[in-house]
């Protein structure tokens, strides 16, 4: 196995086995902690969102290619919502209309990602490949960019300003062990 994959499927079994742990203590008898149960799934999430880039990285056609892309989407798209619920739960800062637009924001790339032949992607002109440095090759997407690419890169964008936001207001308040070990 070449050092890319084999680093992208330890990152993805790591964080598997990370989000597996988190929920089991996040659904303990005593109550649910929606900290550990939010971060469970977004580790969970993100693992399935990295073994997605590994396979992507390795397919040979485009109809393959547009299928792990399209559960590629999704496990990104989920992994993007629960670390913005994780963030606002661990910090307390839970401006609620700012985490509704930011989650229906997601929701709605995935959904145009899971339902478009396109993906969010505009027109497809086909794969290519890449060869990294040590010899290894890749396998990415030639398309056209579109409004749905603009708008999850926004949203991404926003999504980072949040995460600074609760962080800072963690840490004024007097929480910064917590607020630095978050950031």
């Amino acid at each position: 196995m070449d050092l890319f994959a084999f680093s992208l499927a330890a990152v993805s079994g790591i964080c598997f086995a990370t989000g597996v742990f988190h929920l089991f203590i996040g659904l303990r008898r005593q109550g649910t902690d929606m900290k550990h149960f939010t971060f469970g799934l977004f580790a969970v999430a993100y693992a399935g969102a990295v073994l997605t880039g590994l396979l992507m990285y390795r397919v040979t056609t485009l109809p393959q290619y547009l299928v792990v892309d399209k559960w590629s989407g999704v496990f990104a798209g989920a992994t993007y919502i629960f670390l913005i619920w994780f963030v606002a739960l661990y910090t307390e800062e839970q401006p609620l209309p700012v985490l509704g637009v930011l989650t229906a924001l997601f929701a709605i790339v995935v959904t145009a990602h899971v339902t478009r032949p396109t993906l969010i992607h505009g027109e497809i002109m086909g794969l290519a490949s890449a060869t990294l440095p040590w010899g290894e090759q890749i396998t990415f997407l030639e398309a056209a960019e579109s409004t749905w690419e603009v708008i999850f890169l926004l949203t991404q964008l926003l999504t980072i300003v949040f995460l600074f936001y609760a962080c800072i207001r963690q840490y004024r308040r007097g929480e910064r062990g917590a607020a630095v070990a978050l950031g």
